[in-house]
């Protein structure tokens, strides 16, 4: 074998093995970036007994031990009459606490405001929820708040209000399916309702499944039914509920049919309302509904 041959094997065994090298450095170093999302999850907290506070507005703090993302949720358990009678327990919002903490990674410090229970006497139990991408790793920690003690109750009527959306004095969207806070004037006062793709035609037209529309809150007031009228030009078989939340989880009045005819008014008794506090009147499935008229009943605090 000449030199030359030689010097040209050793160059391509040379060659060969420093890919192998650099072919190699690159699988020791490469890293799949799903990696952390499927390891098995783990969360612990601090104050695992949860917390008793008094009735003024306060927070409480926190800390997570988490090898991974989280959320934080709040949760308090309320009375819900069903279509047989029955009354159960259901879950729903914790609308009194709140975090800015809503989503983290790692280990991490949570202060969670508490609002005041001014006004009521009674104790109330909301649930502080740290959950991860693992539907069983989570942790529960309880809150009570004691009532306020000196809380005596107003002395406010019942309150009735009427809305005519058969015109639209009130300047509300006409464009189809539309969203965002509006106002409706009446007698002296402006309330804060919600479209959640609704406009106004003829008549209110709350657009087909999913759409709602947000009912106004007043303070020291907790809205106990609703009444709406469907429009005189009706021919179809619809349905509507009442809920405390846009996607529909928080039932506080069952579905209802309306049938398909002209001016059919329907009424919604609620339960497990709380005082200023918004409920939104929800098309659970099917075509929209063609609002004409809407009257809402408020029961007083304490009531």
């Amino acid at each position: 074998m000449t030199r030359t041959m030689r010097l040209n094997r050793l160059f391509v065994v040379a060659a060969v093995a420093g890919a192998a090298l650099l072919t190699g450095a690159c699988y020791s170093t490469q890293k799949n970036n799903h990696d952390e999302l499927r390891h098995p999850k783990e969360i612990s907290v601090s104050e695992e007994e949860g917390w008793h506070v008094g009735w003024e507005k306060t927070s409480v703090s926190l800390s997570v031990n988490a090898n991974c993302y989280w959320g934080v949720e709040f949760f308090s358990w309320k009375d819900q009459v069903m279509q047989e009678g029955d009354t159960i327990k259901v879950l729903s919002s914790a609308g009194w606490l709140r975090t800015a903490s809503v989503y983290g990674n790692g280990d991490a410090s949570i202060t969670v405001d508490v609002d005041a229970n001014s006004y009521s006497k009674s104790r109330r139990t909301g649930y502080v929820k740290v959950y991860t991408g693992d539907p069983e790793v989570y942790s529960l920690v309880p809150l009570v708040q004691d009532g306020n003690p000196d809380y005596e109750g107003l002395i406010l009527p019942p309150l009735d209000l009427q809305f005519d959306f058969t015109n639209n004095d009130m300047g509300w969207p006409t464009q189809s399916q539309s969203v965002g806070e509006v106002t409706y004037p009446l007698d002296g006062v402006n309330y804060g309702f919600y479209l959640g793709r609704c406009n106004i035609g003829a008549h209110l037209i709350i657009h087909n499944t999913g759409s709602y529309l947000g009912l106004p809150a007043i303070e020291h007031y907790r809205l106990a039914r609703v009444t709406f009228m469907v429009s005189a030009t009706n021919k179809q078989i619809r349905q509507a509920s009442i809920v405390a939340d846009p996607e529909g989880l928080d039932v506080v009045s069952p579905t209802q049919i309306v049938p398909a005819l002209p001016s059919v008014e329907m009424v919604f008794d609620l339960t497990g309302t709380d005082i200023n506090t918004r409920y939104y009147l929800l098309c659970p499935g099917g075509p929209g509904l063609p609002v004409a008229v809407l009257t809402l009943h408020y029961e007083p605090e304490g009531s």
